[in-house]
């Protein structure tokens, strides 16, 4: 959205990309960090993986004769990231090791203290074989390299000890994430296949890809499909969803050939450059990966967002059970359409170049497929698809603001609350509310939930605690359920959910333990937890005013108005100013923005 159309920029429309592992040497080392800068500073967002290299204390052929390990090359990575500015906002990084790298256990515990690897999140590759070491309290063997038959390093480790490292961590820092990295190979359309591979993560953890890969990501408004929202009527349109998904899956496949337009439009660049070849070299050849993988595969992301909103506009509480019923059904539909969208552009324009129904039997997907959707398997098996990879669950946390919807899977934050956006140095019109502990600058302004006032505007009602929003939050709801419906998600899912469990503040290191299990045993691919007050964060409570008195005073006296309006006021600064937006006759119009006011009166 930030790049399409615009002459000016010159920038990748890829939002996920996964660089090939380091090489073990510094050579190795190097060129993944050159590759981090020109991939940041054409707007992508990158992972990659640390297994590669050699633990601490192993031999090397240099005057140290020993290496420092894995984990002492974080800090370099992330400072790249923190350095290459992308206009508003910084690089994007995840970093990802191993659960049986001998280093391991200094990986977890790094970002403990949180003035370290700032610039990067960090994600485990949790493997069932730890996973069931943990659970029969047995020993488990850390070695390296991680697949090797007969490892160069090896060394036996308590696997419940370090799983409490693990979970500590998780507990203190919401870091590391844990990545189930077994399921996320398995039950995938893609890493099954040779020279795919996954390798490791974007840094929101939603595309496992291999070195070498990219991703776009499209998002389709849930909450958009619900008609007569909030009144006993209401009702999901699956017909007009599956319509918009079965073309949105066509855009996401336009939109692969956009990105291998804007790459070729880079490489020109590189080609124009006054640079001796030996310096352009690594630019060139990293775009030229991710041209030809693009090409081969053919990747999409096709999400959504505003799933909570669409549960409680069906008068659904996002933790019952009637909510994971309606959320199946949803993904049924979605998945329908755009696997029957992918296979129809194979049969018009030709599937992506590896297709082999012999190595689709061996994904844990496709079984589904042919479970669940036998007819669609069926064509899929006759007819390959455009597509090795169609759908995700990204944060789409910016999008979530433009649709007035909450992000992608996630449960209502807080009905109200402030909200603090990252200052870019230097910006003279910026207003600096709050400084972080590493110096970062920040603006806050309040926010409220829209469609709590939709609620009250089709209901009448103004006591929050009646909605179905209420009990409902992120704190509030049942981790358990939370976690069904993520399941419920992936199960629907060819790639992963960005996906984070928020927890108050008295939650214990057990509790958080007891969340990761349980997600693996629920088949998730991962999991994020949040403890509330670990770290400094975007959201805070408003502790200004109760939500309900905000809500209050926000809803529309009558509730015919033509418009509704969210207001965002600046704490301190002066009066609010308000969105408004004209209300839609019918579902098939959507609400389109009038005007944005300044109100001198409040």
């Amino acid at each position: 959205m930030a790049s399409l159309g615009d002459p000016y920029r010159l920038a990748s429309l890829s939002n996920c990309v996964v660089i090939p592992s380091p090489l073990d040497s510094y050579g190795g080392i190097f060129r993944n960090d050159q590759q981090l800068a020109q991939l940041f500073k054409r707007r992508c967002g990158v992972g990659f993986d640390l297994s590669t290299l050699r633990p601490e204390g192993a031999a090397v052929s240099n005057a140290a004769r020993t290496s420092t390990g894995a984990v002492s090359f974080m800090e370099r990575f992330s400072n790249t990231t923190r350095e290459v500015a992308q206009k508003g906002r910084r690089g994007a990084l995840m970093l990802t090791m191993d659960i049986a790298h001998p280093d391991v256990e200094k990986f977890i515990t790094i970002k403990q203290d949180l003035t370290k690897v700032t610039g990067a999140n960090v994600s485990v590759r949790v493997s069932d074989e730890f996973l069931r070491a943990v659970d029969a309290d047995t020993e488990f063997t850390l070695r390296w390299p991680i697949d090797a038959k007969a490892p160069l390093v090896t060394r036996q480790v308590k696997a419940r000890e370090l799983w409490n490292t693990l979970i500590t961590c998780a507990h203190h820092t919401a870091e590391p994430g844990v990545i189930f990295w077994d399921r996320q190979h398995l039950y995938s359309t893609s890493s099954v296949y040779p020279g795919f591979r996954n390798e490791s993560t974007n840094p929101c953890s939603e595309i496992a890809m291999q070195g070498g890969d990219s991703c776009r990501l499209i998002a389709i408004n849930l909450y958009s499909f619900v008609s007569d929202a909030f009144s006993p009527q209401a009702r999901f349109d699956h017909e007009r969803f599956a319509q918009v998904t079965y073309e949105a899956q066509r855009l996401m496949d336009d939109l692969v050939d956009l990105e291998l337009e804007a790459v070729e439009r880079i490489l020109a660049k590189v080609d124009s450059d006054p640079e001796p070849e030996s310096i352009k070299r690594v630019e060139r050849e990293t775009w030229e990966l991710l041209r030809d993988t693009g090409r081969k595969g053919r990747r999409t992301g096709l999400g959504f967002t505003g799933l909570a909103d669409a549960l409680a506009g069906l008068n659904l509480k996002y933790d019952g059970d009637a909510a994971l019923i309606a959320t199946e059904e949803i993904m049924r539909t979605k998945c329908r359409a755009e696997f029957d969208s992918s296979i129809d552009m194979a049969i018009e324009r030709g599937a992506f170049a590896a297709f082999d129904p012999a190595v689709e039997r061996t994904s844990a997907f496709t079984a589904m497929l042919e479970l669940e959707l036998p007819e669609v398997h069926a064509r899929m098996m006759q007819h390959g698809r455009r597509n090795i990879s169609l759908s995700t669950v990204a944060p789409t946390g910016t999008l979530s603001l433009l649709t007035r919807t909450r992000s992608g899977i996630e449960p209502v934050y807080m009905l109200g609350y402030t909200r603090r956006r990252k200052v870019v140095p230097g910006d003279k019109k910026a207003n600096v509310d709050f400084t972080d502990e590493l110096g970062d600058q920040w603006e806050e302004f309040t926010v409220h939930h829209p469609r709590v006032m939709d609620w009250m505007r089709a209901t009448g009602k103004t006591d929050n605690a009646e909605s179905p929003y209420a009990g409902a939050t992120a704190n509030g709801i049942d981790w358990h359920k939370r976690a069904c419906l993520q399941a419920v998600v992936q199960k629907y899912t060819t790639h992963s959910i960005s996906s984070t469990i928020n927890l108050p503040s008295t939650a214990t290191v057990e509790e958080v333990g007891g969340i990761y299990l349980e997600a693996w045993k629920e088949g998730l691919k991962g999991i994020t937890v949040y403890r509330d007050g670990s770290r400094s964060g975007e959201l805070v409570a408003e502790r200004r005013k109760a939500p309900v008195e905000q809500h209050a005073r926000l809803a529309p006296r009558n509730a015919s108005k033509p418009t509704c309006c969210a207001s965002t006021t600046t704490p301190n600064r002066g009066s609010p100013w308000w969105a408004c937006w004209t209300a839609s006759p019918t579902r098939s119009s959507p609400a389109r923005p009038t005007a944005a006011l300044n109100c001198p009166s409040g």
